[in-house]
């Protein structure tokens, strides 16, 4: 039987391994990037951006869904909505 992660804490830092992200999951990375295609397009890391990472991460644990840019743009379109909520 798997055993489960015990907190969210857990459960995100075995979500980053997963993902090969970092510890954080690039909240407080000064930029990011996203290669949608063929072509690898780096931003800044806004701070709305790095406030509503963690929450967007929990989605994809909470959801299932894919950790991917198809599935996460979508998403992240809202992110400066909940970053002001």
């Amino acid at each position: 039987m798997r055993q489960l992660p015990s907190t969210v804490r857990d459960a995100l830092a075995g979500f980053y391994a997963r993902q090969d992200l970092p510890g954080d999951g690039g909240s407080t990375a000064d930029r990011w990037a996203i290669a949608p295609a063929c072509v690898r397009i780096t931003l800044p890391n806004f701070a709305w951006r790095a406030k509503a990472l963690p929450v967007h991460d929990l989605h994809h644990l909470l959801t299932g869904y894919e950790c991917s840019p198809w599935m996460t743009m979508p998403f992240a379109a809202l992110a400066p909505t909940l970053a002001l909520a």
